[in-house]
């Protein structure tokens, strides 16, 4: 869904240098759980393969009834959160960390499924 050129290119880095590459490889797919289960759903790269997915189900099996394709302004907000995790390896910090108004949340949010 996101690959390590979009998270070099996110973080400022130059496409030839690669000593962070195992770490954008590692955190990848964190990220992208993240996202699903922020927006409570189940993600698709594409539209091929969300039919696919469906298609591979059996009759009555409702488990994909949430999926979606991965949008523009979800592949933004993963991006966001490498930037994030690149900058801010540890749990911890010596400076008071601020959420960005109207980042994250405000992307993801909309895609939300509340489980009744």
């Amino acid at each position: 869904m996101i690959t390590v050129a979009e998270c070099k290119e996110q973080c400022n880095i130059e496409l030839d240098v690669v000593d962070f590459d195992a770490l954008f490889t590692r955190t990848i797919p964190v990220v992208v759980a993240v996202v699903k289960n922020a927006i409570n759903r189940p993600l698709y790269q594409s539209q091929d393969s969300l039919t696919a997915a469906v298609d591979a189900l059996d009759v009555g099996d409702t488990s994909l009834n949430k999926a979606m394709v991965v949008t523009e302004d979800l592949r933004h907000a993963m991006l966001m959160l490498i930037a994030h995790f690149f900058e801010n390896r540890e749990a911890t910090s010596t400076m008071t960390v601020k959420s960005v108004p109207m980042a994250f949340d405000y992307l993801v949010g909309p895609y939300r499924c509340i489980n009744i």
